[in-house]
């Protein structure tokens, strides 16, 4: 059996749509014929052959007759990696480093080819996207900002019940798309609450979910709003709300209650900041405000801190 490996490649882009570019710039089949070693190059069926033409490239070297399954790592396309010895016990993956042309086709194999497990550099592995949202341990930047907003940070030793923390982000640009989709889609957020760029602490608001007995989630004309005010979650968040708006956005937080992490004690000379993240497998906008030292300021920005203490 004659085994080669021939590449099909895009000739006609103006018969896609914008974005497929990318996708289909280099993709690659495996043939195996009975025939002899000049049998004729595999024909493509309409209506590929009017999109593609199929180049002969020979034999990966050293892969034993019989290729299955081949995979080019999307982030790095300058290996191939393919299964030989298909359908016995001897199968196995191997990679070969090949070479491309500018415009991204395979011209030629390595003269080696490795086994998988065995390849000088480990072929790299994609970091999952996660589908959480998580606080960084120092704040973001680049994150939107608002034109006005204002805190309030409550504690109580006596009755951790009491315990409170209010958020507004006030006067700002955001899209309802930025803000992503935490009734249909996976869109969850946590806020990070930072003492002089030191996270101190992060509330978690999940997608979806029931509470008090109905959707935690709803949409409306305004915008998007979370509510779970007679049970707070986990982290003691009772309420987000998030509008769009060209100049006009807000985001408004309440959380209290015993689950509700104590950021205190939250020095004077140094200043807090809060941020909105969203969780990167839904986009990875995040909206900040900081508010300088002293705690308790006047302007724009307003910080009250009330900490109190036996």
């Amino acid at each position: 059996m004659n085994t080669n490996a021939h590449e099909h490649r895009w000739q006609r882009p103006a018969r896609l749509a914008p974005g497929w570019l990318a996708r289909l710039t280099v993709a690659l089949a495996i043939g195996a014929t009975t025939a002899s070693v000049d049998a004729a190059v595999p024909a493509l069926q309409p209506p590929f052959d009017q999109t593609y033409t199929v180049v002969d490239l020979g034999s990966v070297p050293s892969v034993p007759a019989g290729y299955g399954a081949l995979s080019v790592p999307p982030y790095d396309p300058s290996w191939l990696v393919v299964v030989g010895s298909v359908d016995t016990i001897n199968a196995a993956l191997y990679a070969n480093q090949t070479a491309r042309d500018a415009s991204g086709h395979i011209v030629s194999f390595n003269p080696t080819t490795l086994p998988y497990a065995a390849t000088p550099t480990p072929l790299p592995t994609p970091t999952p996207t996660s589908a959480v949202a998580e606080c960084a341990p120092a704040p973001l930047v680049g994150c939107a900002v608002p034109g006005k907003s204002t805190i309030g940070l409550y504690g109580n030793a006596n009755d951790p019940r009491k315990t409170k923390l209010d958020w507004k982000w006030l006067k700002g640009s955001a899209s309802l798309a930025a803000f992503g989709d935490p009734i249909g889609g996976s869109a969850n957020y946590r806020v990070c609450v930072y003492d002089d760029d030191a996270l101190r602490i992060g509330l978690a608001v999940a997608a979806g979910g029931a509470c008090d007995g109905k959707p935690c989630w709803k949409a409306s004309r305004a915008g998007l709003k979370f509510q779970s005010s007679k049970h707070p979650n986990a982290d003691g968040v009772g309420q987000l709300a998030l509008h769009p708006g060209a100049g006009s956005a807000s985001i408004a937080l309440h959380a209290k209650g015993a689950n509700l992490p104590s950021p205190f004690p939250v020095a004077d000379t140094t200043s807090v900041t809060v941020q909105l993240v969203k969780n990167p497998g839904a986009g990875s906008e995040c909206w900040s405000a900081t508010f300088p030292a002293p705690a308790k300021t006047s302007g724009p920005v307003k910080l009250k801190l009330a900490d109190r203490v036996p």
